[in-house]
């Protein structure tokens, strides 16, 4: 077992090697509360990014900050209400109802689907029975 997961480790260095080889990668991180996530000298990259979202919701509960709901209407902001000219922003209403059905329709899907896998794990089970 241990031989496996030496192996699997060496591939995935290798597979990272090469993606990597000959690429750009643009890593931009932003976040508000959780104190200082990184080193001034440190450099953004994959490790780093894994590192810092792995340390951030403990660092939030150690320093937090009072922030404001992310999802909300144009309308209800101050600052666009102030340079609210000749623009009407866009309904999300509707969009909202809409991914509400799908999400229920996907979750319905969901639990027939275990159903379904249930039962020919029963049917399966009794014929081997006989």
């Amino acid at each position: 077992m241990g031989g496996v997961g030496i192996e699997t480790e060496g591939e995935a260095a290798t597979t990272n090697a090469e993606i990597t080889k000959g690429t750009e990668i643009t890593v931009s991180v932003s976040w508000s509360g959780g104190g200082i996530l990184k080193k001034n000298n440190e450099v953004w990259n994959i490790s780093t990014v894994i590192a810092a979202a792995s340390m951030f919701a403990d660092l939030v509960a150690q320093t937090p900050q009072r922030t404001s709901a992310i999802l909300t209407r144009y309308t209800s902001l101050r600052s666009f209400v102030l340079v609210q000219k000749d623009i009407s922003p866009l309904n999300y209403d509707n969009a909202g109802v809409y991914t509400a059905d799908l999400l229920d329709a996907y979750m319905d899907y969901k639990l027939h689907w275990k159903n379904i896998n249930i039962s020919k794990s029963r049917a399966r089970l009794s014929s081997n029975a006989s």
